[in-house]
C-alpha cells in the first residue's frame, strides 16, 4: 500500500459519520450507486440485504479503519528507523560490522511497543 492510498483511506475515514457505530437486528439494505443520490436517479444501482454478521463488520469499520491506517503508519515508521540504522551500519561512511547500542535501542522500543508501552 502506497501513501497515497493510505492517504485516501484515512480521509475516506475522517469524513464519514463520527462513531461509534453499532448494528441493530432489524433488516438492514445497503445500496451502491453509480452516481451520487442527489445526481442521476436512472445510473445503475446495486442493492443487497445486509446479514447480522456483515453488519457487525460495516459497524466495526468504524473504529477498526483508522485504527489499523494508524498501526501502519506507525509501522512504517519503524520500518524507517530499521533502514535508517542497518544502512548505517552497512552504508555508512566507515561501515561497521555490527553497531550493537543501536540495535539494541531499536529492539527495546519495538518490544515495548508491542506491548503498549
Amino acid at each position: 500500500m502506497n501513501d497515497d492510498e493510505l492517504r485516501a483511506i484515512e480521509e475516506r475515514a475522517a469524513q464519514a459519520t463520527p462513531g461509534p457505530w453499532t448494528k441493530c437486528e432489524h433488516r438492514v439494505t445497503v445500496c451502491v450507486r453509480s452516481a451520487p443520490c442527489h445526481e442521476d436517479k436512472s445510473s445503475d444501482e446495486i442493492c443487497w440485504d445486509v446479514t447480522s454478521d456483515d453488519a457487525a463488520f460495516i459497524a466495526a469499520a468504524r473504529e477498526d479503519v483508522p485504527r489499523l491506517c494508524a498501526e501502519v503508519r506507525r509501522l512504517q515508521g519503524e520500518l524507517g528507523k530499521a533502514v535508517e540504522l542497518l544502512e548505517s551500519v552497512v552504508c555508512g561512511p566507515t561501515p561497521r560490522l555490527v553497531d550493537t547500542d543501536a540495535i539494541r535501542e531499536f529492539l527495546a522500543a519495538y518490544h515495548a511497543a508491542r506491548r503498549g508501552e
